[in-house]
């Protein structure tokens, strides 16, 4: 099973190789489940805490990518934690000339804009606004409306990555 996941990590850097002649890349490092309490049949390989693997993983991987596979990454995808990108940017796994920069997941933006509406649900759910009702009420911030309101956020983004100017339009649009 190990020798089938080489080869096949080896096959997908040979292409990436051939398709990015600048060879400059682009990583995720969200070392997450996407359902909580997910349990995996991999066995364990690293004795640390939850944070810290995330960190020496992206270590790990950034620091081989030459040697292995004459890769380098220039983009690092995270979580908006930014312990994994402080490491790297001090790591330099490339050399003092080479930087490393930082792309934040839209899933996780659009995860921490739900988030902190909710939080203000939890924080003004007793103080009644100028109409007399409550911020959490039908018709007003409710968790189906924050749904909504972080998927549409989401797309803002998503499709007007290349111009802040029409992203902002589009998530004052939201």
């Amino acid at each position: 099973m190990k020798e089938v996941a080489e080869e096949s990590m080896k096959m997908a850097a040979v292409e990436e190789y051939s398709s990015s002649p600048d060879n400059l890349l682009t990583v995720s490092g969200d070392g997450t489940w996407k359902t909580r309490g997910h349990s995996s049949l991999i066995e364990k390989n690293y004795s640390g805490s939850a944070g810290k693997m995330e960190v020496d993983g992206m270590l790990r991987i950034f620091n081989r990518s030459e040697k292995l596979h004459n890769l380098k990454y220039s983009n690092y995808i995270g979580d908006g934690d930014t312990k994994t990108f402080n490491a790297l940017s001090e790591n330099k796994p490339y050399g003092d000339d080479y930087l490393i920069q930082k792309i934040e997941c839209v899933g996780h933006v659009q995860k921490r804009m739900g988030t902190r509406l909710r939080k203000l649900i939890l924080v003004y759910s007793k103080k009644k606004l100028s109409h007399g009702k409550t911020i959490g009420v039908k018709g007003r911030l409710t968790d189906s409306l924050i749904d909504k309101l972080a998927h549409y956020y989401g797309n803002a983004i998503r499709c007007n990555s290349t111009s802040v100017k029409e992203m902002r339009k589009a998530i004052w649009a939201v």
